[in-house]
């Protein structure tokens, strides 16, 4: 290698970056509490910036369809922005009305249930036992007391409200932190939605100062990628959430189950998380049908794994993996590894990740194609080969 001007700026950067690696792993409790402190004080913008990027999808759509401009003014935008959070107040109320007195009247159902329940579910086990004799023998070894489990759920009740009063001081000193975090959030996701434009331009420029010209456009053209899947990712969830807790609700009303509008809307909102969401929806329904009919509590178990499949292999892979580009296994893939790596989040997060990754390497697979001039004739014989 020619030791000119431009490598050996490479060879400093690569020694300057080599040095502050090791210094940074040797004292890696530092530099992740710095990192967390970092973290703390900007995580309320960061949050401010989903909160704009999750306002922008309805705002542009309400400005493309009520002002055509091509240029959008203040008064426009700002109409826009009050329409969006006009829409999200009236669904988040509707949602609140309809599933706050609803928990209400069922854990206070719950709370007198409780005993009795216990009692039923042990008669009932006692008479299947009587039709399957080998299950009498488990029920008998289970020497199920309710006076003790009545005892252990009133003792539980009774120390987690004196844990709960010991730590009050803690838990609003949080939530005063949460509130003000939150409204620093909202204000900052405002000046975004209004300032979107003059801020693209400024980092475009950016990036053209720091960058050569085609690292900068590459660097575009992912954000541009990123920014209009993540859109399409966001609009196809809340699209798939509405039509699998319209399926349950209609299944459930016409079968006669209880709490059917509760159950419906708890399996929506989950739904918002990715597969993983529904089954929380499900759990959640199993055990409110529980406490009234145990019977039904098993059919709606079957109604469930029927309404699943053919949200899994047909409504899913449609509404989202269509509206990201991402065929359906990808989307299995996904889930699975973000899951595994970051929980909830991840499982959220990964999809669109995936499907940007996918889009780029499509591309990058057919412009080398093009670029060698491979005839389509030997790509089909060498991918039978292989």
């Amino acid at each position: 290698m020619e030791l000119n001007k431009e490598n050996m700026k490479k060879i400093i950067l690569l020694i300057s970056f080599t040095i502050l690696l090791y210094i940074g792993l040797s004292n890696i409790d530092s530099v992740l509490g710095v990192g967390g402190k970092f973290i703390g004080v900007i995580w309320p913008f960061i949050i401010g910036g989903i909160i704009a990027f999750i306002i922008n999808v309805p705002m542009s759509y309400f400005e493309k369809k009520i002002f055509k401009a091509e240029k959008i003014s203040t008064k426009s935008r700002t109409v826009s922005i009050l329409l969006t959070l006009f829409v999200i107040g009236i669904i988040s109320a509707l949602v609140l009305f309809l599933i706050v007195p609803e928990l209400i009247t069922t854990f206070s159902k719950l709370i007198d249930r409780l005993p009795s329940f216990f009692k039923k579910s042990l008669e009932w086990f006692t008479r299947i036992s009587n039709d399957y004799p080998f299950l009498k023998n488990i029920i008998n070894k289970l020497e199920i007391d309710l006076d003790s489990i009545n005892k252990q759920l009133f003792k539980f009740i009774k120390e987690s409200s004196v844990s709960m009063i010991s730590s009050g001081f803690t838990v609003a000193q949080s939530v005063v932190s949460g509130v003000i975090n939150s409204i620093i959030a909202f204000i900052f996701a405002l000046y975004i939605l209004f300032q979107k434009e003059t801020l693209s331009r400024q980092a475009k420029m950016i990036l053209t100062v720091v960058f050569p010209k085609r690292h900068s456009d590459r660097i575009n053209r992912i954000c541009t990628l990123s920014n209009k899947i993540f859109k399409s990712f966001l609009s196809g969830q809340f699209l798939e959430a509405i039509i699998l807790g319209s399926i349950f609700l209609a299944v459930l009303l016409i079968g006669r189950f209880p709490y059917a509008m509760l159950i419906s809307l708890v399996i929506s909102v989950t739904a918002l998380v990715p597969i993983v969401g529904t089954f929380v929806g499900c759990l959640t329904g199993i055990f409110l049908i529980l406490t009234e009919d145990p019977r039904k509590a098993l059919i709606f178990i079957i109604v469930f794994l029927v309404v699943q499949q053919i949200e899994g292999n047909f409504i899913y892979p449609k509404v989202v993996g269509g509206s990201v580009g991402l065929p359906s296994i990808w989307v299995l893939v996904a889930v699975i590894i973000g899951g595994s790596l970051f929980g909830i989040m991840g499982i959220v997060l990964f999809i669109p990740i995936f499907s940007i990754l996918y889009t780029l390497i499509r591309e990058s697979v057919y412009n080398i194609i093009n670029r060698e001039n491979i005839p389509k004739e030997k790509r089909e014989t060498d991918a039978g080969k292989k």
